[in-house]
């Protein structure tokens, strides 16, 4: 886990500061509808690289995305790295509220476990990420979520 500041002056500029930061991570999120801009379109549509990422995109169910990952006291976001932000379309930056997620739970992968996130906003479903100290995250994530729900006023 890291702080805020130790990732430099130009992540600070995209945080938004309405609600407490928990925690930023590295991270990498399996986007479902991601592509490349146009300048690079041929490459990853055409010949044997064509062929490996349409590979990659079935037996995955998308493409892998570096990035960083923010918890924050309501809200969940991922954000491309600058390297995927140049060169990937589709939707590269999700933010799930807190208050629909459903679970969180992980499963083996290669060399990270991934993190599947359940949300009950179906344009989100599951979102699968990775990251290290995969059990700190989730327990951090768990613990927003119960001090979320903690602080709602509950109706009777």
């Amino acid at each position: 886990m890291t702080s805020p500041a130790s990732y430099g002056a130009a992540r600070d500029e995209s945080i938004d500061s309405r609600t407490p930061l928990i925690a930023r991570v590295e991270a990498g999120a399996l986007i479902k509808d991601v592509g490349v801009k146009s300048s690079l379109n041929w490459l990853l549509t055409s010949g044997v690289a064509g062929l490996v990422a349409g590979f990659i995109r079935r037996r995955n169910g998308g493409i892998w995305i570096g990035g960083f990952a923010d918890l924050r006291s309501d809200t969940f976001k991922f954000d491309p790295n600058e390297a995927n932000e140049a060169t990937a379309s589709g939707t590269l930056h999700v933010t799930i509220p807190l208050d629909t997620i459903e679970s969180v739970s992980w499963r083996p992968g290669m060399r990270l476990g991934i993190i599947d996130m359940v949300s009950s906003d179906e344009a989100i479903g599951t979102f699968s990420f990775r990251v290290e100290n995969r059990d700190a995250v989730i327990a951090m994530i768990n613990k927003a979520r119960a001090d979320l729900k903690a602080m709602k006023p509950t109706t009777t």
